[in-house]
């Protein structure tokens, strides 16, 4: 499954929201990949969450699951995330 927590400005907020999955999943976690640009977790049921802006350039970001920001336009959540989702966001 691949999830994505999508923010609008506050950055921060969605890595600490990927940290409380990795904390809570902590036995499956096999790594973690951030740098400047990217913060994933990659996990041994091979699930793999990431954080991701929403800006147009993400339009053909597919995922499983969202986790949306409160900060986030409904125009960019109409746009760019639901299309995206196969399943509902929450």
């Amino acid at each position: 499954m691949r999830g994505i927590i999508w923010y609008y400005e506050d950055k921060d907020k969605a890595i600490r929201k990927l940290k409380e999955i990795i904390d809570y999943n902590k036995k499956d976690l096999l790594r973690v990949r951030h740098n400047k640009n990217e913060y994933t977790a990659y996990f041994s049921n091979g699930d793999v969450w990431s954080i991701a802006p929403s800006h147009l350039s993400h339009k053909g970001t597919a995922c499983n699951v969202s986790l949306i920001s409160r900060d986030i336009p409904n125009e960019f959540e109409t746009l760019i995330i639901r299309p995206a989702t196969k399943s509902y966001p929450f």
